[in-house]
């Protein structure tokens, strides 16, 4: 077999680790570690994905738990959190160690009430049980003001129905994500992003959704009862990006008809200031007089809504007496000031509600703005492109501003039947990344500690589709309760990375990325992570692979990953 060498005496900081590009495959298989007894690794791994093959093992018929391992909740709020757990049905869950007034129903593992008024840890014993086992885990409840602790994984209706969104819609998608086992996994929002706000109420000028959402606070409730919660979406403009009524008005009347497109003009009926970008073209991609946030707060808060996704960006703001308009010349202190006004309004409300600020933030504004939200978009608006999975690698210095509560945001994931925006989509294709690539999205995304929100029609996910979002060992690498991204270790730009991150039981989580156009051969040295001798695991197969007592070879597909535990 003829090979070629690259070593790190070709590029700094890579330190021992090597790639070997390989002309024949390695003949490879691993065994898994029984018994206790310290296998040693082999030292060559085929790790190379075949067309759409299914990594991810079949839930057990046991019970385990899946999701977070904490909770964050501010004082005096409500709680409402869902424990999730895999395994055959009915399931039956239980807790210890609940607080005064806050209750778990055994049936669909809700736990409910007011959060303690006293800040600290009250840890939960949770128990699961059914007709073939039971499984345990300690769950910590943390009260103080940071919310969303790990990151969010849910849905959004963007890339899926965009303009057509409707209360039928979202029924089915929280329906699907049910019945497809998702919220078992610990999937837990069902995000509606634009097009669905109406006009506003005349008495209290709140933000009401427009005829395709006839009762929210019942849409709430089907949500609820399917084991999900329900997001918004809306701006601090006086028009959203697809031309529906915003956070700010004109005037105090918050009569908006001088700027609407006459009914017979509308490609949909429910759009009063056209298709996008009509309402930037009417000059309403700005924060109106009268701000109206606050009263919007209520209502969402009202209608039992958990997560707003605030999506704008700094253009020419009016002056206003509250000051949050300023100098034109330092649009960063517009920004932070409008931020600020934002949060304070969605936090003064009885509930707790994860706050996503979108589209592509600055990076000047990285230094105030997560302290406005819990997650914050690094990127415009995704697509399904491989130019798009690998920006991220350069992009770290931004991400290790992510922690707990607070989440740099690189956009959706790009698996499952897509749509096309800005239109009222009714045909979904299969995503155009290979399988291979959308491996290495959901992998790169759980090292980097992102949200992960599907934007996909969830009803036609098939077993592939699936499989990238039911795999709880690597889902638990993005719900780590650490949340430190991973770090590069290596790389040839182009060629291949390697990323290393940090978890809460001492171990690191390590990806082995290809990013050639063919089939490579990827080395880790452990030793280099301060973990020689580390037990191995590939959490895509959950297969353990034993002792790393020599560096390991991995076989790794074009545009393909190998994800490796190490402890």
């Amino acid at each position: 077999m003829r090979s070629l060498h690259l070593r790190s005496s070709l590029h700094c900081g890579m330190a021992a680790f090597a790639l070997t590009v390989a002309a024949a495959a390695l003949a490879a298989s691993a065994s898994p570690a029984s018994g206790g007894t310290a296998v040693a690794a082999p030292a060559g791994y085929d790790a190379r994905i075949a067309g759409r093959e299914i990594l991810t093992p079949a839930a057990p018929a046991a019970p385990r738990f899946t999701g977070p391992t904490i909770y964050g909740a501010r004082p005096g709020k409500p709680l409402h959190f869902r424990v999730s757990a895999t395994g055959a049905k009915p399931l039956t869950y239980a807790a210890t160690g609940l607080p005064t007034g806050v209750t778990l129903d055994p049936a669909t593992g809700w736990i409910t009430g007011r959060v303690p008024a006293q800040p600290g840890d009250i840890t939960l014993q949770l128990q699961v049980t059914n007709a073939h086992g039971r499984a345990e885990r300690a769950l910590t409840l943390r009260v103080g003001e940071t919310i969303c602790l790990t990151p969010p994984m849910g849905w959004n209706s963007w890339y899926v129905h965009s303009e057509g969104v409707s209360d039928q819609a979202i029924r089915e998608m929280a329906q699907a994500m049910a019945d497809k086992g998702l919220t078992d996994h610990g999937w837990t929002f069902v995000n509606i992003d634009d097009c669905w706000s109406g006009l506003r109420d005349p008495a209290t000028k709140a933000i009401q959704p427009n005829a395709k959402f006839p009762d929210m606070t019942a849409l709430v409730a089907f949500v609820n009862a399917r084991g999900l919660k329900l997001g918004l979406y809306s701006t601090a403009w006086m028009s959203t990006y697809a031309g529906h009524v915003g956070g700010s008005a004109p005037n105090e009347a918050c009569d908006y008809s001088a700027y609407f497109v006459p009914p017979e003009k509308r490609e949909n009926p429910e759009q009063p200031f056209g298709r996008y970008p009509n309402g930037i073209r009417k000059g309403l991609a700005t924060i109106g007089p009268v701000w109206l946030v606050d009263r919007d707060a209520r209502q969402f808060a009202a209608w039992g809504i958990e997560y707003v996704k605030y999506d704008w960006i700094e253009q020419t703001l009016k002056q206003t007496p509250a000051g949050y308009a300023v100098d034109k010349t330092q649009p960063q202190r517009k920004t932070e000031a409008v931020s600020r006004r934002v949060s304070e309004d969605l936090r003064a409300v009885d509930r707790d509600i994860v706050i996503s600020f979108s589209p592509h933030h600055r990076e000047l504004e990285d230094t105030f703005v997560p302290k406005y939200c819990n997650l914050w978009r690094l990127t415009g608006d995704i697509d399904a492109r491989w130019p798009r999975l690998i920006a991220p690698f350069e992009m770290g210095a931004r991400l290790q501003l992510t922690g707990p509560g607070h989440f740099g945001d690189l956009d959706m994931l790009q698996i499952g039947p897509l749509g096309e925006p800005n239109r009222a989509e009714k045909v979904f294709k299969p995503s155009p990344l290979t399988p291979a690539e959308q491996y290495f999205q959901v992998t790169l995304w759980c090292l980097f500690t992102q949200p992960l929100l599907l934007s996909c029609h969830v009803p036609t996910m098939d077993a592939f589709d699936l499989n990238l979002v039911t795999n709880d060992e690597v889902l638990a690498i993005d719900q780590d309760p650490l949340c430190r991204p991973a770090q590069r270790v290596a790389h040839v730009p182009g060629q291949w990375e390697i990323w290393a991150k940090d978890l809460a039981d001492g171990g690191k989580a390590v990806g082995l990325f290809n990013l050639a156009d063919t089939d490579q051969v990827l080395s880790l040295d452990p030793a280099q992570l301060g973990l020689a001798g580390a037990k191995a695991r590939d959490l895509w197969r959950q297969r353990d692979l034993g002792v790393l007592a020599q560096p390991l070879s991995a076989h790794v597909s074009a545009h393909g990953v190998l994800l490796l535990r190490l402890r």
